[in-house]
């Protein structure tokens, strides 16, 4: 699940965050938070989100899938916010790591 939100997280920051710019940056993170907890950062600085966005009542099939695989599948938690004094916006995805079973 992990691959196809970093598709789509990726895929919708470089359709709409670098809208009449010239050029833009996307920063993708990757966090041990505790023994058990990983969080996945994609951070750009692009033009931000637009005042009063709530993406929880996005419709479309990529924010659908972000939080399906993020939140149904993972059991993790999904948010998006601006950072204070900065340009752009960051995605955070934290979730429990539970490694598969032993293969042979």
């Amino acid at each position: 699940p992990c691959g196809l939100i970093l598709n789509e997280l990726i895929s919708n920051t470089y359709k709409h965050a670098f809208k009449n710019l010239d050029s833009g940056e996307i920063k993708i993170s990757l966090h041990n938070l505790e023994a058990d907890k990983v969080e996945i950062i994609v951070a750009d600085d692009g033009v931000g989100l637009p005042p009063g966005f709530d993406f929880r009542q996005c419709n479309t099939i990529g924010i659908q899938t972000i939080f399906a695989l993020g939140e149904d599948q993972l059991h993790g938690s999904v948010e998006i916010v601006t950072p204070p004094g900065s340009r752009g916006s960051e995605w955070r995805l934290v979730f429990t790591n539970t490694p598969g079973e032993p293969r042979i």
